[in-house]
């Protein structure tokens, strides 16, 4: 999937893009100029002219000590700090692109047509009106178009304040400056009574978005229709109803206003979601049984564990809330995530998340429209829940070193990263599926599948052993 912000580059800045990304992407940092012009469909011209201007890029955005990028014929070779990604690039191109601009200046009311931004802006007005269109195309997806009027609008408000939050915390993280409104007042003091440390720092700077956006849609008149009440309790709706923020919206939309600031404030973090009653909303208590249900079905071991299915049922209920407060472009303005690391270390869970949505499209469309995040969400909540030895194939490791207990002790708890995917370390080689040692040799006496390290290992050697696990539980796999 083509992600918003991609969609919203020129065609250079997104071929610079996706130069970095790949090369970022790749096993040793480098790939081939070849390799590089098939994917671009570009000559070996246009891929020097390219790194060139990448290379300018990065001095421009102040990244040129944290990524460096560089010819060596046959290779285009990257180096990094880790201290700056890709995405890091893909947000400043988004920030300084035509279309970008061409939205902000609608969701802030600054022109009142697209030929007074192309004037004001000095941006060729063809230029502009065939980005206009390409822009209008791709928030079409999401439900969203700036009008004749110049100005976004959306067939649900929510959804209009969901997306510019997420859209804003992502380009412009903890900076505000850009809606230009003042720092002080309305949302100054609004956040001020926030119960910010139950928050990340993340969720910290979605908050202040959501409220940004929603006094900009405030002091425009654009307001939230109606909204449903039944997770809030009636005390903290009477008293956000009488809050300074809300008495300057009208009446009949106040409490509509309310409903969606309480609903995305609570939907911040788990501790603050405590404050919801959510076993009151029939639809998320069907989501969340369906799913327990489901999964006991297919990972039957976790029967075993009725201590655990209700609390995977309440975190269900709260990760279904959370993602009916995000908007429906949201999966495609996160960052990506690469599914490879889970499909080598716990297939048969990924398998089932995938199944299970497809099954959602026809039954409950309305969280098959993001099922790219449910996916994930689902993911991370029963590996966060349940214990791998129910979940995934156990691969057993027995360990012996030349140089004694006392080494092979210490290498032993370095592997506690390998619980994780499910690798335990067993004291009987009979029952290894893995031997991790110096020595070639013992595998072959005892005829066990053997990793070879040197001593102290090298990155390249937990490598191997990552690698040999996967084999193995892809074996175990097949054989089922």
């Amino acid at each position: 999937m083509i992600s918003l912000l991609e969609n919203l580059l020129a065609k250079e800045e997104w071929r610079k893009y996706q130069l970095l990304k790949r090369l970022e992407r790749s096993s040793y940092f480098a790939l081939s100029k070849k390799e590089i012009m098939d994917f671009l469909e570009i000559s070996n011209y246009v891929l020097k002219s390219t790194i060139e201007q990448l290379i300018q890029d990065l001095e421009k955005y102040d990244l040129s000590q944290e990524i460096q990028v560089f010819l060596e014929d046959p290779f285009v070779q990257l180096e990094i700090t880790g201290t700056a990604s890709s995405e890091t690039l893909l947000e400043k191109y988004v920030e300084e692109s035509v279309e970008f601009t061409i939205l902000l200046g609608a969701v802030l009311g600054k022109f009142k047509s697209l030929n007074e931004l192309s004037e004001k802006t000095l941006l060729s007005y063809p230029i502009a009106y065939n980005n206009f269109k390409l822009l209008n195309k791709y928030l079409a997806n999401y439900e969203l178009k700036i009008d004749k009027k110049f100005r976004l609008v959306g067939e649900s408000e929510k959804n209009v304040r969901l997306f510019l939050t997420e859209l804003f915390a992502r380009i412009y993280k903890g900076h505000y400056e850009f809606l230009e409104q003042s720092l002080e007042g309305p949302v100054a003091f609004k956040l001020s009574k926030m119960e910010s440390e139950k928050m990340t720092i993340h969720q910290k700077i979605g908050l202040q978005h959501f409220l940004y956006v929603t006094n900009l849609r405030i002091q425009q008149q654009k307001y939230v229709e109606s909204a449903t009440e039944d997770v809030l309790f009636n005390e903290d709706l009477q008293q956000e109803m009488e809050d300074a923020f809300f008495m300057r919206v009208p009446a009949e939309a106040r409490k509509a206003e309310v409903i969606a600031f309480l609903a995305y404030y609570y939907s911040r973090s788990e501790e603050l979601g405590e404050k919801l009653h959510l076993t009151e909303n029939k639809q998320l208590m069907a989501w969340s049984q369906k799913l327990l249900t489901s999964l006991i079905q297919a990972f039957p071991k976790i029967i075993d564990s009725p201590e655990k299915h209700g609390a995977f049922l309440k975190r269900s209920q709260f990760l279904h809330f959370q993602l009916m407060e995000t908007s429906q472009a949201s999966e495609t303005i996160q960052p990506e995530i690469n599914i490879v690391y889970f499909q080598q270390n716990y297939p048969t869970v990924l398998e089932f998340c995938r199944l299970y949505i497809n099954r959602l499209q026809q039954s409950e469309p309305v969280l098959f429209k993001k099922k790219k995040q449910v996916l994930f969400q689902y993911l991370f909540l029963i590996l966060d829940t349940f214990s791998k030895e129910a979940l995934v194939e156990t691969i057993k490791v027995y360990v012996d070193f030349s140089f004694g207990s006392l080494y092979n002790q210490f290498i032993t708890e370095n592997l506690n990263f390998f619980n994780l995917v499910g690798a335990k370390i067993t004291t009987d080689i009979e029952a290894a599926d893995i031997l991790l040692t110096d020595s070639r040799d013992l595998g072959k006496t005892y005829q066990v599948d053997c990793v070879v390290w040197l001593s102290p290992p090298r990155p390249l050697d937990w490598a191997n052993l990552g690698q040999k696990i996967i084999q193995k539980r892809s074996e175990k796999n097949s054989e089922v």
